[in-house]
């Protein structure tokens, strides 16, 4: 298992190379997942009491049982595995799925996405910018696929051998 300090390390470094490359909002999604924390799901008992009346005898009070659900922070080698999730997700599998849209729709060099809320209810996040599918980005993208796969195993690969 990866240290805290590694792992701290390698999302912060991770961190810095995403904000550069224009993929900051990676990490503002990641960081609200880990703000959130991990669900977590606990049996409580709960007494329940009759009302005291004195036309009946009280007995002694019943117990239930009772679902809580509440959030524990995640682990440092957890929170370095949610980024590691993400980039795949933003990374790996868009270029793919890119690849496969443009693919798929011969003749047409370019698509255009647009937001379907108004601008000026998602102003400022990424939500609210406009997306362009263009064939001359299919391979960049391919081989930005491919690095991200490759420093992806690598750092799996030193993962486990901490363990």
């Amino acid at each position: 298992m990866v240290s805290v300090e590694d792992a701290d390390e390698y999302r912060r470094r991770i961190g810095e190379v995403l904000r550069r490359h224009g993929f900051g909002w990676v990490l503002e999604e990641v960081e609200a997942q880990i703000g959130e924390g991990k669900p977590s799901s606990k049996q409580i008992s709960e007494r329940y009491t009759p009302p005291a009346d004195s036309m009946f005898t009280v007995q002694t009070p019943k117990r239930r049982r009772a679902s809580l659900v509440t959030s524990e922070p995640y682990s440092a080698s957890e929170r370095l595995e949610i980024l590691l999730q993400a980039i795949r997700a933003a990374i790996i599998h868009r270029s793919v799925l890119e690849a496969a849209v443009l693919n798929h729709v011969k003749g047409i060099t370019e698509i255009e996405f647009q937001p379907d809320a108004s601008t000026a209810e998602v102003e400022g996040t990424r939500l609210g910018r406009r997306h362009t599918l263009t064939v001359s980005r299919l391979d960049p993208g391919s081989s930005l696929r491919h690095r991200a796969e490759h420093v992806l195993a690598q750092l799996e690969d030193e993962a486990r051998a901490d363990t």
